[in-house]
C-alpha cells in the first residue's frame, strides 16, 4: 500500500482564490496613500491566504518599517525569508530595518545578500555606498564603496549622480587620475545642467591638474549641489534612491497568479475505465514494456517484455525464436492499429528471450525511425536497429540486433543492466547512452556507464573521462536543463539522494555541489517536469521539489514511497499531474495550480499489484490514457473526459540530411507553449509531447529550443503539430551592407578567419589570432551620399563580435580592368593589401563536374547559378567528395597564370565538428586541393591546401604559375566541403595595370541597436542573404552574457588594432561613414572600387564553443591560445583599464530570451 507521509494541500482560500490578489492590490494602494495600518492589515490577510508566498510577509514588514515598528518589521521580514531565502527585495528591506536599529553588521550582511542575489539592484548598492561613506570611512569601508561604485558606474554610466559619486569616492581613496577621467566625462555630457554649475566643474578639473584633490573635491561637491533641484539630477537620483522608506514587493513568485487562476476553475470530470479487451490486449502477459511510434504512423505502439527464467537460459544469449514447446514466449511488439493492438514481433524480428528488465526506444542512428534497446539481467543487452521499412512493404518493419557491432555487446563488462537512458549529453546531434547497472559480485564496480555515440553506428564508453564518479550508483535517471543555462544536465536516483550532474559542455559533466535528499525515504522513483509552470524543471524524488531557478531544489513538499512515477496532464488543464506506483498500488495526484491532491478514486477498481505504468494516448482522442502492468498482465486504462479541455500534441523532426545538428526526435529539446495566460514548458523525452490547454481551444505561440540551442517558433500551431527543424544559420560572421544610391544592400560577411573558441573536426581548437580581413566592395555597390560613403556592419546571428579596426580603401583603375582581392580562408595573420587585376579575363575552354556534366555555363558570370549536384552527407558543411575540372586551353610553360574562383561555403559549426571528431570512419572535412595531370594522365596534387571562400560571395585567387606538369592545361579543384562555385576565369601574363589607392579611416562610427534582418536564400543552393530593409526586433538568440560596448560614438575604438574594440551583440549595428572629400577626382575612363579592411574576432554561441555563454574572457592580440593559455590575461595597463570602464558598460543577460514565450514578447 502506498505510504503517504504528507499529502500536499490544495490551494486553500477561505474567501475565494481571487481574494489574495484583491488584498495584495488593496495593500499596495494603501501604501501609496501612506495609510500604513490599513496596508498592514491587508498584507497580513495576504499572508493568511497564501502562507507559502513571501509577498504578504515582506510587505507587512514594509508597512511596519514605515510605521517605525522595527522589531515587528524584523519578525515579518524573517518570515518572508523563511519562505524564500533568495528573495533579494526582502533582504534589502531587512537591511533597512537593521540600519534603523543601528545594527551595522546585520545591515552589511543583509544588504550584501540583496546585492549578491540581484546584482543589478542599483538602489541597494547606492544605499551601501552611502552607509560606507557616512558610517565607516575606514580603509575597508572606502574600498567597499569604491567596489560598489565601480559596479554602479558600469551599470549606469550616463547617470549623473552615479558619475559624480564615483568621482567623489575615487578622490577619497586617492585615485585622482581616474577621478579626473570620470569628471571629464561629466564635462562632455552637460545636457540640462544649469549654466551656473559648470564653472565649479571646470575649477575642480583645473585643481586636479594641479595635484590638489582635496580642494577639487570641494568644488565638485558644489557642482553637484547647484544642480540638485534640476530635472536631470532628480531623474538620475530616482534611479538609485527612493524618497519613500523601502520599496514594496509587488509580484508573487513565478506562476503564482496562474495557479490562482487555475484554482478558480472548476475541474472537469475525468474517470479511467478498463479498456484492455477493447484494445485487443486480452490476457497479454508482461513483465515490462516500452512505448514508441516505431512505425511512424502517428500513434503509440508497445513493446512487451516477457522475462524468461534465467535458469532456463543455457547460454545466457538473447534469442529471436518465438518460443515453442512450452517455453516462455519471447518479447512481443504490439502495433497500434487505430486503437487496437496487433502482435508483430515475429515479423519484426524482436521476439527476444532473456531476463530483460526494461526497454526503451530511441533513434540512435538518426535515420528517422525508432530503434530498440532492451536491458538484460543475465545476458548481453540488445540494440535492435529499425530498418525503417514499416508501412513501406511489409507494413511492420524489421529490427536487427547490432549491439556487438556498436560496441555494446558482452565486451562492455559484466554486470546487470537495469535501465537505459538515451540523451545527447554532448550536444553533437546524436543520442548517447547511459546504462544503469547492478554490478555482478567481484566484477568492476561501475554502476553507471556512459557510452558516447560516435555517429557512425558505434559507441565508446567515456563515463570517467566525462566526469562521472566511478562509484556512482543509480536505479533511475532523468535529464533536462535544470539550471537553465542552455545545456542538458542529468539527475541520478540511488541510495539516499539524487545526484545532479551539471553539463560543462564539450562532453564534460560535473557533480553539482548540492544533492537532493530524500528526508529518510529511499525510493527509486525519479521524474522531471515543470509542475508549477514557472519555466524551470522540478523533480519528483518521492517528494515534490521545486526548482529554485538556478538548478538547485527546495525542500520536500509531501513524501510518497514510490517505486516509479510519471508526470502527465490527465485532465488537460495545463498543469502536470503525477502517476506514482508504490507497494503495488497505482495512485494519481491532480495538480491544482502547483499543489497536488490525491485523485486515485477515478481509477478503476481491482488494481492491486501494479509494477509499471506510463501515459500514452492509445486511442488518439486527445487525452492521456495509462498503460499498466497489474500482476503479470497488461491493463489499458482509458481516459474518459480528459479531452473536454483543449490540448496540443507536438512532434519534433530534426533534419538528418545535410544538417544533423539535432537528434531526429528532438529528445532533450525545450518546448514552450503559451495559450492565453497559461504558460507551459516541457523537456522532450518522447516522440510525442502532450500539452493540455485548459479552457483554451488553441495555443498562440509554440517555441522549440533545439538541443543545439537554436530557437524555432510557430504561431497559432495546429492541435497535432509536427515541428520540422528549419535549417537555420546560427553562426557565420558579421554582415556588411553598403549604400548603393537607393538603399542599403547586403554585400558580404566579414572576419571569417577568426572563429574564436571553435573546435575543429580533428578535436583541436581553431585559430585564436584575430582576423585581418579584406573584402571587395564594387563601385556600383557603394555610392557617395551627402559627401560620405556609408556602410553598416551588423550582427544578425548567435555571436559576439570584437571589432578592433576598420579602414576603407578606394581603388581607382582603368574601367576595362577588373580589380580583386584574395578572399580565401587562410590562417589568420596580419597582411598588407595586395590587389589582383584582370584586364583580359579568359573563360575556361571547358568545365565539368566530377560526374562529367558540363558546368561551363554556370561559371560564365557571377549570377547566383552555382555548380551543384554533388551529394551531401548527414552533416552540414560536409559533402561527398567532388571536384570541378577546368580546361584552361593553351599557353606557354613560362606563362604567369592566375585562376579566379568566386563562390560560397556552407560551414560546419563547433558541435558538428565535435560529432565528426568522434567518428571512427575518418569522415572529416577536406579543404580544396589543386590537382593537374602528369605526363601519364594521372592526377597529381600541386597545391595541397588551396583555401576556400571566406564566407559568402568571395573570390579565391590561385597562382598556378609553374604548377602544370605537362602540356595538358586541365586543373581540378577537389574537396568534400560544401562549396558552391559561381564564376571561374583566369589570366595569362596579366600586364601591369595602373591604380590609385587611397585609404580612409572612419569619420564616424556609431554603435546602436537595430534588430534582425529578414533572411532568405539565393536559390536552392545559394547562401543565406539578408534584407536590410525588412527588420524585426528581438531577442532572437540566447545572448552571450556580459559587458558589451555602450551605445554611441565608437570611432576611437576602430582606428587601430589595439585590443580596445567595439563589442557587438546580436541585433547590434555599427554605422560607418567615410569622408568622400578625402579622395582624388576620378580620371576619365577610370572606375572606382573599394576594399574594406577589418580586424577582430567572432565568438559564436554554439554550445560546444569555448566560453560560448559569456562575452569574456576578452580576446587580445598577444594571447597564446583561446581558451587562454598559461599566463594569458587581458592587458591591465591604464589605457585598457580606462577602455573597460568607459566603453564596456552595457550589461546584457539572456533573461529576456528565456522569458520570451512566458511573457509573450511579440516580434516587431
Amino acid at each position: 500500500m502506498l505510504l503517504v507521509c504528507l499529502l500536499l494541500p490544495a490551494l486553500c482560500f477561505a474567501a475565494g482564490p481571487a481574494d489574495v490578489l484583491i488584498h495584495r492590490n488593496t495593500g499596495l494602494a494603501y501604501l501609496e496613500q501612506d495609510r500604513y495600518p490599513q496596508a498592514l492589515e491587508a498584507f497580513q490577510r495576504v499572508a493568511d491566504l497564501a502562507p507559502e508566498e513571501a509577498l504578504g510577509y515582506a510587505d507587512a514588514g514594509l508597512a511596519l518599517l514605515r510605521m517605525q515598528r522595527l522589531d515587528e518589521a524584523e519578525t515579518w521580514l524573517k518570515k518572508a525569508l523563511a519562505r524564500d531565502p533568495a528573495h533579494a527585495q526582502a533582504h534589502a528591506l531587512l537591511a533597512e530595518v537593521y540600519e534603523g536599529q543601528r545594527r551595522g553588521e546585520d545591515f552589511l550582511r543583509e544588504i550584501g545578500e540583496a546585492i549578491r542575489l540581484r546584482p543589478t539592484d542599483a538602489r541597494s548598492r547606492y544605499r551601501l555606498v552611502r552607509y560606507d561613506l557616512g558610517f565607516r570611512p575606514t580603509p575597508e569601508g572606502l574600498a567597499d564603496a569604491e567596489a560598489q561604485m565601480r559596479a554602479l558606474y558600469r551599470q549606469l554610466p550616463a547617470n549623473a549622480v552615479v558619475r559624480l559619486r564615483f568621482g567623489e569616492v575615487l578622490l577619497r581613496v586617492g585615485k585622482a587620475g581616474e577621478a579626473q577621467a570620470v569628471y571629464r566625462a561629466a564635462r562632455e555630457d552637460l545636457w540640462n545642467v544649469p549654466d551656473e554649475a559648470v564653472p565649479f566643474l571646470e575649477k575642480g578639473l583645473a585643481l586636479l591638474s594641479q595635484g590638489k584633490p582635496e580642494e577639487a573635491l570641494r568644488q565638485m561637491i558644489i557642482f553637484e549641489n547647484v544642480q540638485k533641484g534640476g530635472y536631470r539630477y532628480q531623474s538620475a537620483i530616482s534611479e538609485v534612491l527612493t524618497s519613500a522608506v523601502g520599496l514594496p514587493v509587488e509580484r508573487f513568485s513565478e506562476g503564482f497568479e496562474a495557479r490562482v487562476a487555475r484554482a478558480q476553475e472548476a475541474p472537469i470530470r475525468v474517470a479511467f475505465s478498463d479498456a484492455t479487451r477493447e484494445a485487443g490486449l486480452g490476457d497479454t502477459r508482461a513483465d515490462g514494456f516500452a512505448l514508441s511510434d516505431y512505425d511512424g504512423d502517428g500513434d503509440v505502439d508497445v513493446y512487451v517484455l516477457r522475462r524468461s527464467d534465467p535458469l532456463r537460459q543455457s547460454s545466457g544469449q538473447a534469442s529471436t525464436s518465438s518460443g515453442q514447446g512450452g517455453r516462455t514466449p519471447g518479447n512481443a511488439l504490439l502495433r497500434n492499429d487505430g486503437g487496437r493492438f496487433v502482435g508483430v514481433a515475429t515479423r519484426a524480428g524482436v521476439g527476444y528471450r532473456g531476463a530483460f528488465t526494461s526497454a526503451v526506444f530511441a533513434d540512435f542512428d538518426n535515420d528517422g525511425d525508432a530503434d530498440l534497446f532492451a536491458c538484460n539481467l543475465t545476458g548481453p543487452d540488445v540494440l535492435a536497429r529499425n530498418d525503417g521499412s514499416a508501412g513501406l512493404t511489409t507494413g511492420h518493419g524489421r529490427f536487427v540486433d547490432v549491439a556487438a557491432r556498436a560496441g555494446l555487446g558482452p565486451g562492455k563488462g559484466p554486470g546487470r543492466t537495469l535501465k537505459a537512458v538515451f540523451v545527447d549529453y554532448d550536444h553533437d546531434g546524436d543520442l548517447d547512452l547511459f546504462l544503469l547497472r547492478q554490478p555482478a559480485p567481484g566484477a568492476e564496480k561501475k554502476g553507471v556507464l556512459l557510452f558516447r555515440n560516435n555517429g557512425d553506428g558505434t559507441f565508446a564508453e567515456v563515463g570517467e573521462r566525462a566526469g562521472l564518479a566511478p562509484g556512482l550508483r543509480a536505479t533511475d535517471a532523468a535529464f533536462g536543463d535544470f539550471d537553465e543555462d542552455g545545456d542538458l544536465d542529468l539527475a541520478f536516483a540511488g541510495g539516499d539522494s539524487v545526484v545532479v550532474y551539471t553539463n560543462l559542455r564539450q562532453g564534460r559533466l560535473a557533480e553539482a555541489p548540492r544533492r537532493v535528499g530524500y528526508s529518510g525515504l529511499s525510493p527509486s522513483a525519479l521524474a522531471a517536469g515543470d509542475f508549477d509552470n514557472d519555466g524551470f524543471l522540478d523533480l519528483f524524488t518521492g517528494a515534490w521539489r521545486r526548482n529554485r531557478g538556478d538548478g538547485t531544489f527546495g525542500g520536500p513538499e509531501g513524501e510518497v514511497r514510490a517505486s516509479g512515477a510519471h508526470f502527465l496532464d490527465f485532465d488537460n488543464d495545463g498543469w502536470l499531474d503525477l502517476a506514482a506506483i508504490g507497494a503495488g498500488r497505482l495512485h494519481l495526484y491532480r495538480n491544482v495550480g502547483g499543489k497536488f491532491q490525491e485523485a486515485s478514486g477515478i481509477l478503476p477498481p481491482g488494481l492491486s499489484a501494479v509494477r509499471q505504468a506510463a501515459p500514452l494516448d492509445a486511442d488518439g482522442d486527445g487525452d492521456l490514457d495509462l498503460l499498466a502492468i497489474d500482476g503479470d498482465r497488461l491493463r489499458l486504462l482509458r481516459n474518459d473526459g480528459g479531452n473536454a479541455n483543449g490540448w496540443i500534441d507536438v512532434r519534433l523532426a530534426g533534419l538528418n540530411t545535410g544538417n544533423t545538428k539535432n537528434n531526429s526526435a528532438g529528445v532533450g529539446a525545450k518546448v514552450e507553449v503559451k495559450a492565453g495566460a497559461l504558460y507551459q514548458m516541457r523537456s522532450v523525452a518522447d516522440p510525442i509531447t502532450h500539452f493540455g490547454l485548459g479552457r483554451q481551444t488553441k495555443a498562440e505561440v509554440l517555441r522549440v529550443v533545439w538541443t543545439n540551442g537554436v530557437p524555432q517558433s510557430e504561431v497559432d500551431p495546429k492541435i497535432n503539430a509536427t515541428v520540422v527543424e528549419t535549417q537555420i544559420l546560427k553562426g557565420s560572421c558579421p554582415m556588411l551592407y553598403a549604400w548603393d544610391g537607393e538603399r542599403y544592400r547586403f554585400v558580404t560577411d566579414l572576419l571569417w578567419p577568426s572563429p574564436l573558441g571553435m573546435l575543429m573536426d580533428d578535436g583541436r581548437q581553431a585559430f585564436h589570432e584575430a582576423a585581418h580581413d579584406y573584402v571587395k566592395v564594387r563601385g556600383d555597390q557603394l555610392r557617395e551620399r551627402d559627401g560620405v560613403y556609408s556602410l553598416r556592419i551588423t550582427e544578425e546571428l548567435w555571436e559576439t563580435v570584437y571589432l578592433d579596426e576598420v579602414r576603407l580603401t578606394a581603388v581607382d583603375h582603368p574601367a576595362e580592368a577588373g580589380v580583386y582581392v584574395d578572399e580565401r580562408f587562410l590562417p589568420p595573420a596580419p597582411r598588407a593589401l595586395r590587389l589582383h587585376t584582370a584586364q583580359d579575363p579568359r573563360l575556361p575552354v571547358s568545365a565539368t563536374d566530377d560526374r562529367g556534366r558540363d558546368a561551363l555555363d554556370r561559371l560564365r558570370a557571377q549570377d547566383g547559378r552555382y555548380v551543384d549536384g554533388f551529394a551531401v552527407t548527414a552533416f552540414q558543411g560536409v559533402a561527398a567528395p567532388h571536384g570541378l575540372t577546368l580546361d584552361l586551353g593553351a599557353f606557354p610553360d613560362s606563362a604567369r597564370v592566375t585562376l579566379f574562383l568566386n563562390g560560397w561555403v556552407f560551414p560546419t559549426d563547433t558541435s558538428l565538428n565535435l560529432a565528426l571528431s568522434q567518428r571512427t570512419d575518418g569522415l572529416r572535412g577536406q579543404p580544396p586541393r589543386v590537382e593537374v595531370p602528369d605526363r601519364e594522365g594521372r592526377w597529381q596534387t600541386v597545391i595541397p591546401f588551396a583555401g576556400f571562400p571566406n564566407g559568402k560571395r568571395k573570390t579565391c585567387v590561385l597562382d598556378l604559375t609553374g604548377k602544370f606538369l605537362c602540356a595538358d592545361r586541365r586543373v581540378r579543384i577537389s574537396t568534400n566541403m560544401q562549396i558552391y562555385w559561381d564564376r571561374a576565369f583566369f589570366t595569362v601574363d596579366e600586364p601591369g595595370v595602373p591604380t590609385t589607392v587611397t585609404t580612409l579611416t572612419p569619420a564616424r562610427a556609431d554603435l546602436r541597436y537595430r534588430g534582425f534582418s529578414r533572411v532568405y536564400r539565393e536559390g536552392e543552393n545559394g547562401p543565406h542573404l539578408f534584407d536590410y530593409d525588412d527588420v524585426r526586433g528581438g531577442p532572437a538568440w540566447r545572448d552571450l552574457e556580459g559587458d558589451y560596448t555602450r551605445y554611441g560614438d565608437v570611432t576611437p575604438l576602430l582606428l587601430a588594432a589595439d585590443d580596445q574594440y567595439a563589442v557587438m551583440n546580436a541585433g547590434d549595428e555599427v554605422a560607418l561613414t567615410f569622408d568622400a572629400g578625402g579622395l582624388p577626382p576620378l580620371r576619365d575612363g577610370w572606375a572606382r572600387d573599394f576594399v574594406l579592411y577589418s580586424v577582430g574576432w567572432v565568438k559564436d554561441g554554439d554550445i560546444n564553443t569555448a566560453h560560448s555563454q559569456t562575452v569574456g574572457p576578452l580576446p587580445y592580440h598577444g594571447m597564446s591560445a583561446y581558451p587562454y593559455g598559461l599566463g594569458d590575461a587581458y592587458p591591465t595597463d591604464e589605457a585598457h583599464r580606462r577602455f573597460l570602464e568607459t566603453y564596456q558598460t552595457r550589461r546584457v543577460t539572456n533573461q529576456e530570451f528565456r522569458d520570451k514565450v512566458k511573457n509573450k514578447i511579440k516580434e516587431e
